[in-house]
């Protein structure tokens, strides 16, 4: 894979659409992103408070998070920290924006892919699902449409 793809605003819009409208993102080639298949679950903390951007008339967020994990020891004491890169789009992204807030705790179910950026290869997690973790946090579930328009003053 090279680092000089760069997609058309034509074929980016099309690209976005599809993961709107697809029931999983697994069914959805990312391009540039190698897909993996492999879906992973993480459990940590968000690193900033999600900020919701529409480009191309598709909502999207990306966030951090930070996941520790016990030592070799098998301690806390010697814990560690992994940052991982999350993106969320269409509505998952408008309700983890409007819901969400820099601290709390979340489990993420998501898929593992890779892209190229100035020559080095980094991976992300496409968001397929986002939520408290209700460990240390309480819910008030509210359903909304599968399709809900941003909220004006909260997309960027």
């Amino acid at each position: 894979m090279t680092g000089d793809y760069t997609p058309s605003p034509a074929s980016a819009t099309e690209h976005l659409s599809a993961i709107l409208t697809a029931r999983n993102t697994a069914d959805v080639l990312l391009p540039p992103a190698e897909r993996t298949g492999e879906t992973v679950a993480l459990v940590g903390n968000l690193t900033a408070s999600p900020e919701l951007v529409e480009k191309t008339g598709v909502p999207y967020c990306r966030l951090r998070v930070a996941v520790n994990r016990p030592g070799s020891d098998g301690t806390w004491k010697t814990k560690t920290t992994e940052f991982h890169t999350v993106v969320a789009f269409g509505s998952l992204a408008i309700n983890v924006a409007a819901s969400l807030r820099s601290g709390d705790r979340v489990v993420i179910a998501g898929e593992v892919t890779f892209s190229e950026w100035e020559g080095e290869r980094r991976y992300s997690v496409v968001a397929e699902g986002i939520g408290p973790c209700l460990r240390f946090n309480t819910a008030d579930v509210q359903r909304t449409n599968n399709h809900a328009a941003p909220t004006k003053g909260n997309v960027k």
